[in-house]
């Protein structure tokens, strides 16, 4: 299970910072139903999941990714996700 966005976790800035970057990306909120955790895996690389849902929770797009654990890389892995897509534009997809 993925955690929601700000609840509490304590965590590692870069890793904060990714998390943060896919949410700024898809103009999320505290109210979005959108989830995300960046961990370090056993190649030393930063793994980022990610998870966008409709806001009754019958809908769920997931993605994963995997980059260098470097701030700056860990950012711009977690913006392509959605390709840049905000929350609002991926509605299409829920209402279908």
């Amino acid at each position: 299970m993925l955690p929601a966005f700000a609840q509490g976790a304590i965590g590692i800035a870069c890793r904060v910072v990714t998390i943060w970057a896919f949410l700024e990306t898809l103009e999320g909120s505290c109210r979005t139903p959108i989830a995300g955790y960046a961990s370090r895996n056993e190649n030393g690389n930063c793994l980022f999941r990610g998870l966008v849902a409709s806001p009754d929770g019958t809908h769920v797009l997931e993605t994963s990714r995997i980059g260098p654990y470097v701030v700056e890389d860990m950012m711009k892995m977690s913006k392509r996700c959605w390709g840049g897509a905000s929350f609002l534009s991926w509605t299409w997809i829920f209402s279908s």
